[in-house]
């Protein structure tokens, strides 16, 4: 159904509010968790779920961040309860997002005022599809999503931290 822009709604069994957009329970239940869109997978890696939101952000043309939050947000387990990644849900996801985007232009001044305070084009239009063009409300996504991706970055680090830490003490132990 078309939405309020008179852009087609999410796909059906995504829903999106406040610019997250979710795969439905019952929609994960009934996909079939593929890596491929046609295949299952074992239990997902991290290096798979980067994989696959690389590859959905080069078919797609979408930031890599949007494609990752979609491929986090389509797990669905399997019947041995082993988390797999639902390439198709992601897709769905992603899809939704973008056909949110087509209804802001990256010509109008709402978007062009948020570029010129150093957004991204792409994330700027999205930020507006999703607060209704309100450019305060778009900020404050913007924002959000900054001090979101700035806090990942730094549990990351610090994670890599600790790893590196083990690995050499591991090292320290194994050479005496």
């Amino acid at each position: 159904s078309p939405s309020s822009d008179g852009t087609d709604g999410p796909a059906e069994g995504v829903t999106c509010e406040d610019g997250v957009c979710t795969v439905d329970e019952q929609a994960s239940q009934d996909s079939t968790p593929t890596r491929d869109d046609s295949k299952a997978t074992a239990a997902s890696t991290q290096e798979e779920m980067f994989e696959t939101a690389d590859r959905l952000s080069g078919e797609m043309n979408v930031p890599k961040d949007i494609a990752l939050a979609a491929v986090y947000s389509s797990f669905a387990t399997d019947s041995e309860g082993n988390r797999q990644i639902n390439v198709a849900g992601a897709r769905d996801i992603v899809q939704a997002e973008v056909d949110a985007i087509a209804g802001v232009s990256e010509d109008s001044e709402p978007c062009k005022q948020l570029v010129s305070e150093g957004y991204e084009p792409f994330l700027a239009r999205r930020a507006l599809a999703f607060s209704e063009n309100n450019v305060d409300n778009a900020r404050a996504i913007l924002i959000a999503d900054q001090e979101d991706q700035e806090a990942e970055e730094a549990e990351a680090a610090a994670a890599q931290a600790e790893i590196e830490a083990q690995q050499k003490e591991e090292g320290y132990r194994t050479s005496r």
